[in-house]
């Protein structure tokens, strides 16, 4: 056996004859890997030399006994093992939630991605809720636009999610347009392959409620004969109808029921993939702020006031169901300093005067602005050219279903899927 590699992958070693059989594999260990094999059954990968390993501080309790950074991520030293089976290849990421890494399995020969989470409670319940929602996911039939989850461990007070490894994710591959925003043809064929997978997670009754470009990741599909785009991270996942947290989604994708602290189902996600889809043409964020005044500026501008009614009925909802509780906090109380309170009168019409004087660096000024203007702008298409401009009136035509107040007015997937826009690209 190469004593670079550890153990032959094909087989591994059994724990209880290690010290004996393999008295020079043994001597790779240091003091708390001697101490931590003895959980093991088989061993596959010891991994570096016990002088090249993070070196090891029994008194020291803040970074887990020297095995976490001072953010409390694992130091993932490259060549050495996880949980005495996978090899440190590359780091690929890193993020508040821990890091992402690519992994040799030693047992089955493949190479996964690893998502070390950080070793906090907070993150490690919400890698817990992740992995319950990527399994549900997964077990009601596999689809090709979701990230495969294989499997979910913990190592050194780590909780570890093994997934397939893939490659760019979208806001990377608009970066590399130097964000001018990728070709029509390309923008149908990613909007069908997010929506076929959005479809596929809402009926299985769940939201993803993080949708955005660096959560979606290429892969390429030899059925196909191309790259399509997956979902990735479900670490903000909750059940229909029953909300987990009350601030979520990224900025620049967030729904207007997020932004105005309501309660909310499937249809924010369905937001999310407008305001992506429009990005991918015009390679920048349509919604493209610095706070939540910012983005109610921004909507009123685009669609107007929400009617008063659906005011009304957001904050009965809030009245009836309650306020939302999450992992870390348990709301008690409603509370009325969120836009949904704020922003708008005692009969639910919009409060400029108070939104000004909040937030005086916007106008709030309403209808303004519309989104096909804004993809024609961002195109830099040719004005004269026919139809360059009706491929662009059935974009915007598009992305306006997924672009109302009204929660209860957004297109589903199903419709979205069927819209002309896409008629190139969906069979059926």
């Amino acid at each position: 056996e190469s004593m670079s590699h550890g153990l032959l992958p094909e087989r591994g070693f059994e724990v209880k004859s290690l010290a004996i059989k393999k008295p020079a594999l043994y001597g790779k260990l240091n003091v708390y890997e001697r101490g931590e094999i003895i959980n093991q059954h088989t061993v596959y990968f010891l991994g570096l030399d016990r002088d090249q390993k993070p070196k090891v501080d029994g008194q020291s309790f803040k970074t887990n006994f020297g095995f976490d950074d001072a953010g409390n991520n694992y130091n993932c030293a490259v060549g050495d093992h996880i949980d005495f089976r996978y090899e440190i290849q590359h780091i690929l990421g890193k993020g508040t939630f821990g890091e992402v890494i690519s992994v040799y399995d030693h047992k089955t020969g493949g190479v996964y991605a690893l998502k070390i989470v950080t070793n906090q409670m907070e993150w490690t319940l919400q890698a817990v809720n992740e992995v319950k929602y990527m399994k549900m996911i997964n077990e009601s039939n596999e689809n090709r636009n979701i990230l495969q989850y294989l499997n979910h461990f913990h190592f050194r007070s780590h909780m570890c999610i093994l997934t397939e490894l893939l490659s760019v994710n979208l806001f990377q591959v608009i970066e590399a347009t130097k964000f001018k925003g990728l070709g029509m043809s390309l923008v149908q064929s990613f909007s069908a392959d997010i929506l076929h997978g959005l479809q596929h997670i809402h009926s299985a009754g769940i939201v993803h409620c993080d949708m955005k470009p660096e959560n979606l990741m290429l892969a390429y599909d030899k059925a196909k004969s191309r790259f399509i785009v997956k979902i990735i991270d479900f670490g903000s996942a909750c059940k229909n109808g029953q909300p987990v947290f009350s601030y979520l989604q990224s900025r620049y994708y967030r729904a207007p029921e997020i932004c105005l602290g309501a309660r909310y189902n499937e249809k924010i996600d369905i937001w999310s993939f407008g305001a992506i889809v429009v990005e991918l043409f015009a390679g920048m964020p349509i919604f493209q702020v610095q706070d939540e005044y910012g983005l109610l500026n921004e909507f009123l501008a685009y669609f107007g006031p929400p009617s008063r009614n659906y005011i009304m009925q957001l904050r009965q909802e809030m009245l009836q169901k309650g306020p939302i509780t999450s992992y870390s906090t348990k709301a008690d109380s409603i509370n009325y300093n969120t836009l949904l309170w704020t922003a708008f009168n005692k009969e639910g019409f919009i409060n400029l005067h108070h939104l000004i004087e909040k937030s005086p660096v916007h106008k709030f000024r309403v209808s303004t602005k519309t989104v096909r203007e804004f993809l024609m702008r961002h195109s830099g298409l040719n004005r004269f050219d026919t139809r360059q401009l009706v491929e662009v009136r059935e974009l915007a035509d598009f992305v306006q279903m997924c672009f109302s107040w009204n929660r209860d007015f957004r297109a589903d997937c199903s419709q979205l899927l069927h819209h002309h826009f896409l008629s190139s690209v969906v069979q059926g």
